[in-house]
């Protein structure tokens, strides 16, 4: 960080205490401007004119700018941009704090029930996979659409999360597993990425669900084996969660509790039995 006052490193120009020193010596001078008679009473707050009047260098001026500034900061109501409260900004907002653990706890939650959902469903490492598939003959470049039998070699984990954050703030829930996980080889030693061959429900609200693009294919032989990575089941608590001028405010996931209170649930026997 550089100061564009005295282009010092380690604070910016309204902490600049070189700054502060130079306004030091203009103060009398702008008291006494507060007590003169003006024809425009904004003059009063004015400080160019301040410093036309008493002719201050520029130096003076710049510091007698950032003084100001600082003084309306101070008068100015504190008012958090997440939770709206006044008396805190929202790097020490308490709901912001407890809406990223509610997050955490639902992330966990979440997790827990996918490996739940595979070992039931049968959808681990060794299961086999028949059926019609379509895929691109790269030796007659045309699609084709053959019986086939696969095995099931892993899962793509990065896709199997509840949170996706972006860069800016941007923050979504997948509240069940709608993406391609599966990562197949088929008997001509292609290797694809599938959709969930089992449905599930949590709660009556559906975890995984067979789209429409495996809709010919079926598990022939099930299996509960999964390589699941390290720190998959107990990631920690992201304090960046919610940081960035796209983050939406503490409303939003207030009422995002209710349809991840069972992912929530979940996690917070996970955190009390850990």
């Amino acid at each position: 960080m550089q100061c564009s006052y005295c282009y010092g490193h380690g604070h910016n120009k309204m902490g600049c205490p070189k700054a502060m020193e130079k306004a030091a010596t203009a103060l009398p001078q702008w008291e006494e401007w507060q007590q003169m008679d003006h024809e425009n009473p904004h003059h009063r707050s004015c400080v160019w004119r301040a410093k036309r009047h008493f002719d201050w260098s520029f130096s003076q001026y710049e510091a007698m700018e950032i003084w100001q500034q600082k003084q309306k900061r101070s008068r100015k109501v504190k008012r958090c941009n997440f939770c709206g409260d006044i008396g805190h900004n929202k790097r020490t907002c308490p709901k912001l704090k407890s809406t990223r653990l509610a997050l955490h706890k639902a992330e966990l939650g979440f997790r827990a029930s996918v490996i739940a959902g595979l070992q039931k469903t049968g959808q681990g490492i060794g299961a086999v996979v028949s059926g019609k598939r379509e895929y691109w003959d790269r030796s007659t470049q045309e699609w084709r659409y053959v019986q086939s039998v696969g095995l099931v070699i892993g899962h793509q984990w990065d896709r199997l999360e509840l949170l996706d954050k972006g860069n800016l703030g941007e923050l979504q829930t997948q509240n069940c597993v709608n993406t391609a996980f599966i990562k197949v080889r088929w008997g001509n030693g292609d290797i694809a990425t599938i959709h969930s061959l089992g449905a599930m429900k949590l709660n009556e609200k559906p975890l995984f669900y067979r789209n429409y693009q495996v809709n010919s294919l079926e598990i022939a032989s099930k299996s509960d084996k999964l390589q699941i990575p390290q720190g998959y089941l107990n990631p920690p608590v992201d304090n960046d969660l919610l940081k960035g001028r796209k983050a939406r405010r503490h409303g939003h996931w207030k009422r995002m509790e209710e349809v991840l209170k069972d992912f929530i649930q979940i996690g917070q026997k996970m955190s009390s039995t850990s």
